[in-house]
């Protein structure tokens, strides 16, 4: 099967496009009217359009400069996921990347708010024992 939005040759049983991402599935409802349903969006983009996941590579760089390297390296790895699998038209396993790096940017914010915490009662603690 050829798709009509790319031309790219697809197999015959494929419900999406895997260059761009077009379902071939006409009766499906459109992304916008499922979202304003409050309805939970679909895995497949619907005809012309393309979903859209947020990959959170902001936070997971901001989270390794300013709070935890190791986290934020992860948060990294699953934030640069998201672009590829959107591209190869795997939107649940984009968006399952994409709660990973989130995840993972909380995880760094936990673990440094945890040693700061730890680290100011240790000085107040051996600011006080000598005094």
């Amino acid at each position: 099967m050829q798709c009509p939005g790319c031309g790219h040759a697809n197999d015959d049983n494929a419900r999406t496009c895997i260059a761009c991402g077009m379902s071939f599935q006409p009766d499906a409802p459109t992304a916008a009217a499922t979202k304003a349903a409050g309805l939970p969006m679909p895995d497949i983009a619907q005809p012309g359009e393309r979903l859209h996941v947020a990959n959170h590579m902001l936070w997971a760089i901001l989270a390794t400069v300013l709070v935890c390297l190791p986290a934020g390296i992860v948060a990294i790895v699953h934030a640069a996921q998201v672009k590829a699998k959107v591209a190869a038209g795997d939107f649940a396993g984009a968006r399952v990347s994409a709660h990973k790096a989130a995840v993972w940017c909380w995880v760094s914010l936990a673990i440094s708010t945890t040693l700061a915490i730890v680290f100011t009662l240790v000085i107040v603690m051996s600011l006080t024992s000598y005094t």
